[in-house]
């Protein structure tokens, strides 16, 4: 994801922005596989959800 909001912050790069989305869908696959599979009281998943979900939010607010 920050490599996505890397690319949307350049101009002309396409492929970049291209390939940044599909890697994104992806990893939010294999993470909807990771928590339906978890253990449902596991820190883990709360720690993941809290990094990617928060995390990525806060640094657009920011910008």
């Amino acid at each position: 994801m920050l490599s996505m909001y890397y690319a949307l912050l350049q101009e002309g790069v396409l492929l970049l922005i291209t390939i940044n989305s599909f890697d994104c869908v992806i990893e939010t696959i294999y993470i909807g596989l990771f928590i339906f599979y978890a253990p449902k009281k596991s820190k883990t998943v709360k720690i993941l959800l809290l990094l990617n979900v928060f995390g990525y939010g806060l640094m657009i607010v920011m910008d």
